[in-house]
């Protein structure tokens, strides 16, 4: 039992990094004016929590939903080298789209 459940978290493990490894890189090169872009084009006033949160499984772009500050956070990494861009997307009380606001974000090696 303990070698069968050994295995199995192995295999997950290796399931897991696998699907990381497909989707990084996926967004290399990709601009702040491109991601503003497609949000203005999917993300309409009003939608819905569901919907917003379909647009980032749809692109690949891990987002949480921030319960302190009333707002969805994402952040695609990896666009270059110590560069990635931040996403908020602000929320009404029942959680439906508002606005959007896409930031360029630098780090230092």
């Amino acid at each position: 039992m303990l070698r069968q459940r050994r295995f199995f978290l192995i295999a997950m493990a290796g399931i897991c990094s696998s699907t990381a490894l497909v989707f990084a890189g996926e967004h290399r090169g990709v601009t702040r004016q491109e991601v503003e872009a497609k949000i203005r084009g999917e993300l309409k006033a009003g939608a819905s929590a569901a919907d917003t949160e379909l647009f980032f499984k749809r692109h690949h772009i891990f987002c949480m939903w921030d319960k302190y500050t009333g707002k969805y956070v994402a952040t695609i990494r990896d666009v270059e080298p110590f560069h990635s861009i931040t996403i908020d997307i602000y929320v009404d009380q029942q959680r439906r789209f508002v606005s959007a606001k896409v930031v360029d974000s630098y780090t230092t090696p």
